[in-house]
Formats: structure tokens, C-alpha cells, sequence
């Protein structure tokens, strides 16, 4: 069995701040396993989520994606019914849909994550002798820092997922995901306006003087 990377980790810089927050339309008549069918129609502008939030919603994810009766690949809704469940055991307050869970780990914890680990990488390949563990997490987050011109405020969120091999599963089944859209609209052939024509077009010819190349014939689309 090969010997898995070690990644830094379960170091705090103390470059999060939990008072750092996003906001979130929640619907506070909801429980957490009640279908998000039953939400009215008109949202209250939801509480933030905060750095605690996020790191609870961190937790639930393992713990479900660690489930074998779930599993990351569960099909439809089931797999954030259940993380919304487990999040809200410790989060009882306020009620989140698990719409809501999947929106914040979907467009703001895991894409944050997936930049800081990039910025490990790089780090990792310079392999500079003689650096510690907590030397080269800092300079990924000096790093990250400069490149996306905001701290990282999910540290704590990624000494955990970090260590679950689902979550690296997860990432790696998204890369060759996203690889593969890449290939796919790379030879798209929506770019070249030969390929552009309907596939039922008619062939006509285009009246031409004749004195002027008699026996040319342009064939065009129809429209």
C-alpha cells in the first residue's frame, strides 16, 4: 500500500476570524428534515454563517460521506438530508434547508479550500530544505493571501477534511471532472461556423454573370 502524503495541518495561524460572515436565505419555519417543497414562497434574509457554521457543515459532510449506507455519490437529494440532520444536531439554531447547506459548501467553503490546497502544492514542490511542516503552511498562506488578494479563513475546515479520505476522493473525482467539460468544449464544434449550418440544408445556386466565372456555383446554408 503506498504511504499516503502528509499535508500540513492542525496548525492555527491564527489568520481566521470567526466574526467573518456570509449572509443566507434561510426559511426559519423549516426543520431540518422537512421537504424544502413546504418553504413559502417569500425568504427572510437568513444569519450569516460564520466560522463555527462552517466548520460544523465541514463535520457533517465527513460524517455522512463516511457513511457506506450514503456515500458522496447518493443520488438526489439524500445525501445533504442527511448532513442537514447531522448539522443541526449541534447547529440547532438557526434552521437551515439543506438547500442552504449544499449553497455554502458548494460556492464558498470547498471552492476557498480547493485554492488553499493548490497553493499547498506549490509549496510542497519546492520542497525548500529544512522547512517545517508549520513553515510551509504559512508560506501557502502567504500564498494564497497574494493570489487571491483575501486571507484564508478556512483553516480549521481544512485540517479536517484534509485527513478524510472521501473528501480526497471527492476532489480528485471533481478534477477529472472538470478536465473532461474542459476536453469537451475544447472541441466543441460550436466555435466553427462550417459545423454551425442545418444539418438538412439544401443546396442552391446562386445566380452569376456570365461573363464572370460561368461555371461557379456557391452553395449556402438555408435559412
Amino acid at each position: 500500500m503506498p504511504r499516503r502524503k502528509n499535508h500540513p495541518s492542525n496548525i492555527n495561524t491564527g489568520n481566521e476570524d470567526d466574526n467573518d460572515e456570509v449572509h443566507d436565505d434561510i426559511d426559519p419555519q423549516l426543520s431540518p428534515n422537512k421537504s424544502q417543497a413546504t418553504q413559502p414562497e417569500e425568504k427572510k434574509k437568513g444569519p450569516i454563517y460564520t466560522k463555527p457554521k462552517d466548520y460544523e457543515l465541514c463535520r457533517a459532510w465527513v460524517q455522512v460521506s463516511e457513511d457506506p449506507a450514503v456515500g458522496t455519490n447518493q443520488e438526489g437529494s439524500t445525501f445533504w438530508e442527511q448532513i442537514s440532520t447531522v448539522y443541526h444536531k449541534t447547529m440547532p439554531h438557526p434552521i437551515r434547508p439543506a438547500n442552504s447547506l449544499k449553497k455554502q459548501w458548494s460556492n464558498n467553503v470547498q471552492p476557498a479550500i480547493n485554492k488553499f490546497c493548490g497553493c499547498v502544492n506549490q509549496v510542497e514542490q519546492f520542497n525548500q530544505s529544512g522547512a517545517s511542516v508549520e513553515d510551509q503552511l504559512n508560506r501557502a498562506l502567504r500564498l494564497y493571501t497574494e493570489d487571491q488578494h483575501t486571507h484564508f479563513k478556512h483553516l480549521r475546515c481544512y485540517n479536517l477534511l484534509v485527513k478524510s479520505p472521501k473528501w480526497t476522493n471527492y476532489c480528485r473525482d471533481n478534477k477529472k471532472k472538470a478536465e473532461v467539460s474542459k476536453k469537451k468544449r475544447a472541441a466543441s464544434p460550436t466555435s466553427n461556423p462550417h459545423h454551425q449550418m442545418h444539418p438538412n440544408q439544401l443546396q442552391q445556386k446562386i445566380p452569376h454573370h456570365p461573363m464572370l466565372f460561368p461555371s461557379l456555383m456557391v452553395l449556402v446554408p438555408t435559412v
